[in-house]
């Protein structure tokens, strides 16, 4: 058709076309701000509603208590570490302290109390003289050990009350044809050794007959380490100190004890040597 037209020599005029003109001062208008409602002539146009982004709080640091007990243990650490120096001990390293107080203030949270060194642990003849001490008998070396090494051996009880002294031991007739109550309070004041007390009526002996006024009312209580306590003129009342838990009885008064282990008989004045190492130097008289 075009060519038709150019044959004929008619003039073609352009037809007009719109060219839209941007003019560069008008704002761009977002997709999202364009509302697709009806404009209604007469009605006020809606408000969009505008979001006001509020700020956000700041959030609350917690401490936690483990914070805070570290910040007390670290202040701690300072002042202990404060005073070791002052003292004039010096200290390998702040870490060690910090490591060592961390350790003892645990222990001491857990309730745990700090090692300490193990008691000594009391003897059986310990036990037995703090028990007569409570009484009110006191420990001897040369009296009453005849009896304590029969309370030793069992063969007397003790409940820690002070009627454990009227416990009589044994009971009998003397010489004196008098009767007789020996009882733990007087055999816990015997001598061990008697010697040759005999000759001179038993002075020293603690055990007396029922009549006072009886000048033969006096005797010993031999035996009663061995469980079998028997009355005895001091002649054969020998108790051996030298022996373990309170000693024990070895008869006359003549028998000594020995280094060597045994017992032997030395005679009046020790002039017998000891018949199993032959020694005599060594020998203690009873």
């Amino acid at each position: 058709m075009s060519n038709s037209l150019r044959r004929s020599g008619r003039k073609l005029s352009r037809p007009n076309i719109f060219v839209p003109h941007f003019d560069q001062s008008y704002q761009t208008i977002k997709s999202s701000e364009i509302t697709h409602e009806p404009i209604v002539e007469g009605l006020p146009k809606a408000r969009t509603p505008v979001v006001v982004e509020r700020p956000k709080k700041k959030r609350k640091t917690i401490v936690k208590e483990s914070e805070r007990s570290q910040s007390i243990e670290n202040q701690e650490n300072e002042t202990l570490l404060a005073n070791q120096t002052d003292m004039g001990t010096s200290l390998k390293g702040k870490s060690k302290a910090v490591g060592s107080s961390v350790k003892t203030k645990s222990n001491k949270q857990k309730g745990k109390k700090p090692p300490t060194e193990p008691k000594k642990r009391k003897t059986k003849k310990e036990k037995i003289d703090e028990k007569l001490l409570a009484i009110g008998v006191k420990p001897s070396s040369d009296t009453g050990n005849c009896a304590r090494a029969a309370i030793y051996s069992g063969f007397i009880k003790l409940t820690g009350h002070s009627s454990d002294l009227e416990q009589v031991i044994l009971s009998g007739k003397l010489e004196c044809g008098h009767n007789c109550k020996a009882k733990l309070r007087d055999l816990l004041k015997q001598p061990d050794y008697a010697g040759i007390d005999y000759e001179d009526g038993c002075r020293n002996a603690t055990v007396h007959c029922e009549q006072e006024e009886c000048d033969m009312g006096r005797t010993y209580v031999t035996q009663i380490c061995r469980g079998k306590p028997e009355f005895d003129c001091g002649r054969f009342h020998n108790h051996c100190n030298e022996c373990n838990n309170f000693g024990k009885c070895i008869g006359d008064y003549r028998q000594r004890h020995c280094y060597c282990g045994t017992h032997y008989f030395g005679g009046l004045t020790g002039q017998f040597s000891c018949h199993r190492c032959g020694s005599a130097g060594d020998c203690v008289i009873i």
